[in-house]
């Protein structure tokens, strides 16, 4: 057993923990936010991730699981301190560190012992060398340094973690068998292949796997549009790429309104911080980003075609979180939308997500919430699919058309059966489909 502390008990931090106290380990949750503490201590989980909520109830009962806002206790009573933080993206794109920084100072001042400082935080090339630097400035023991890249998928965290493809462990010194075997043995519970790398290698591949999914996000968006003039189906064209062996049926070629959430976006941009740190232009990832915006811009412009519809017509949009399965609306495709369409006059908007309508408040924007997808639906002129929800996939069309004022569907996502749509009457408009 493992004495782990987490510094930062969001949304990488919760999960890390959750599932390691899973399997045995002692885990001290450290995060300045007392009320999140609090919350999490009568059961309350700040995020919405399937089976994280069973797994921090049993570590709890088990008295596996701690919290507390003293970093000098999380940190001297444990021997591996994970920084699990945030790492916004600046105004050039490059990852702000300002949070690790702080905490590495604050680790540095406390550490009464030699520990084990494990950064799992989405972090640039050379964090873990700065790190340590930092610590050192302070403490003149011996600690070591290890770079443990996050890969969880939003909406199947726990799943992720778990069972995840890899296992990237990222050392200063590859000699330090010690080290080395210990860490394999933590990570040993977990499923997927463990890979052995220097910090270096282990940082960037965290940047480059992101980049690479929000690129095929990025090149299915980019063909929507000429699908649409050719009169080609692209789900026909996804499901003929998938089944190259050399793509695969998991790749990320689902066409929608673009990427979303707190990694994809950040990641693309800080490959492109750090390509121009260095003189040069990494169009590619430009590209990316340009058709990432172009594509939400195109769902507007969708939905301010629709025959009929003005700035007094109510328009519903189903799903606020960037995905399904999780609460999370950061870099939301939906609040861009709803942004576009309040900025040109229309300000009749009703919205329903399951789960993420909380978050969602906090943005202070001029909508009404309905309790329910009939309730948003009731007079709507025009619904509009934003997130992948199963329950918005089983949504009944001749049930939702007796409800609505006018029968427009724009399904962002390809949910619904468009031929089922069209033969009851409905104006419906998919993502790169005639």
């Amino acid at each position: 057993m493992e004495k782990i502390s987490i510094i930062g008990s969001g949304y990488i931090g919760l999960v890390t923990g959750a599932c390691f106290a899973k399997f045995g380990h002692q885990i001290i949750f450290n995060d300045v936010n007392q009320q999140m503490l609090d919350d999490l201590n009568k059961g309350i989980i700040p995020i919405h991730e399937a089976g994280l909520k069973e797994l921090i109830d049993d570590g709890f009962q088990k008295k596996l699981i701690s919290t507390t806002t003293d970093k000098r206790q999380a940190v001297n009573n444990s021997d591996i301190i994970m920084m699990c933080l945030p790492t916004p993206p600046k105004k050039d794109g490059n990852a702000d560190l300002k949070y690790i920084r702080n905490v590495s100072k604050e680790i540095g001042a406390i550490m009464n012992s030699s520990k084990i400082i494990i950064n799992k935080s989405t972090s640039p090339v050379g964090t873990s060398k700065m790190i340590r630097e930092i610590i050192r400035h302070y403490y003149h023991g011996e600690f070591h340094m290890v770079s443990i890249p996050e890969f969880l998928q939003e909406g199947k965290a726990v799943e992720t973690f778990i069972n995840g493809d890899r296992q990237v462990l990222g050392f200063e010194n590859l000699g330090n068998h010690a080290l080395i075997e210990r860490m394999k043995k933590l990570f040993s519970d977990l499923n997927g292949e463990i890979v052995l790398t220097d910090t270096k290698t282990a940082e960037f591949s965290k940047y480059v796997s992101n980049a690479f999914l929000a690129l095929e996000i990025s090149f299915i968006n980019s063909l929507t549009s000429i699908c649409e003039k050719l009169k080609i189906d692209i789900l026909d064209v996804s499901k003929i790429l998938k089944l190259d062996k050399r793509i695969g049926e998991k790749a990320f070629l689902n066409p929608g309104p673009g990427y979303g959430g707190m990694c994809f976006p950040k990641d693309v941009l800080s490959i492109v911080g750090i390509s121009d740190r260095f003189g040069y232009t990494n169009k590619l990832l430009e590209v990316v980003t340009e058709i990432n915006v172009r594509q939400k811009e195109q769902v507007f412009r969708k939905i301010i075609s629709v025959p009929g519809l003005n700035k007094e017509s109510r328009i519903t949009i189903l799903g606020l979180a960037f995905k399904k399965d999780t609460s999370d609306v950061r870099e939301s495709q939906s609040k861009t939308v709803i942004e576009k369409l309040l900025e040109n006059g229309y300000q009749n908007i009703t919205v329903y997500d399951p789960v993420a309508m909380p978050n969602f408040k906090k943005f202070n924007l001029p909508i009404s919430y309905a309790d329910s997808i009939e309730n948003s639906l009731v007079h709507s002129d025009c619904l509009v699919i934003m997130t992948e929800w199963d329950d918005f996939k089983s949504i009944d069309l001749a049930e939702i058309k007796k409800l609505m004022s006018s029968p427009n569907i724009i399904d962002s996502r390809n949910l619904l059966p468009m031929g089922q749509a069209r033969s009851l009457g409905f104006y419906y408009m998919g993502m790169g489909r005639n």
